[in-house]
């Protein structure tokens, strides 16, 4: 999925994937904020991932 995909993802509650991540690893958004699979708040997340990479390859978390 997009990015845009992505995002509307987790505003209805997902936790999303990417190609780059480790397979353990997710986001989610929480009170409007993006946080990692440890529940840190990720501040800027998308600040850092501007390249077209991170503009697809996205994809619903399932967890084992």
């Amino acid at each position: 999925m997009t990015k845009h995909e992505a995002i509307a993802a987790m505003l209805n509650g997902s936790k999303i994937t990417h190609k780059y991540f480790l397979p353990e690893e997710f986001i989610y958004m929480e009170s409007g904020r993006i946080h990692d699979e440890t529940g840190q708040i990720l501040w800027r997340f998308w600040d850092n991932r501007m390249i077209e990479d991170w503009n697809q390859d996205w994809s619903i978390y399932r967890e084992n």
